[in-house]
């Protein structure tokens, strides 16, 4: 019995030694990059904001790219990720979603506004 065992938990290793990870995607390159150009502190707290068009929309392929580099950032390690739905909430509170107008004054209220450090917003 102790042999069967032991030879299970051999092969287990043999396999989970030659079983390589996936290669990672184009978009998860690039947010690796993204994150790897980071030199601010650690543990600070981050609002990633929704991606809408100019009407409002968010996109299926928004939200795709959202989803992976809220994921990339809670693997890194350095960020605290604030809550999508306080995040969208201020942003309907403030008017700014609809508008697509988020200057860097704006910006700097809106991360006062949701306790953000560093706020990740596309154009």
């Amino acid at each position: 019995m102790k042999l069967r065992l032991a030879t299970i938990g051999l092969l287990c290793v043999l396999y989970c030694q030659t079983v390589q990870p996936p290669e990672p995607t184009p978009l998860e390159k690039s947010i690796q990059t993204l994150l790897g150009q980071y030199r601010g502190p650690q543990n600070v707290s981050l609002a990633i904001l929704p991606f809408r068009d100019e009407h409002g929309q968010e996109s299926a392929a928004a939200r795709m790219i959202y989803s992976a580099l809220g994921t990339a950032c809670f693997r890194d390690g350095r960020f605290r990720l604030l809550e999508r739905d306080k995040i969208i909430q201020v942003l309907d509170e403030q008017s700014l979603a609809q508008s697509g107008l988020i200057d860097e004054q704006s910006a700097a209220r809106l991360g006062r506004l949701i306790g953000a450090r560093v706020l990740l917003l596309f154009d």
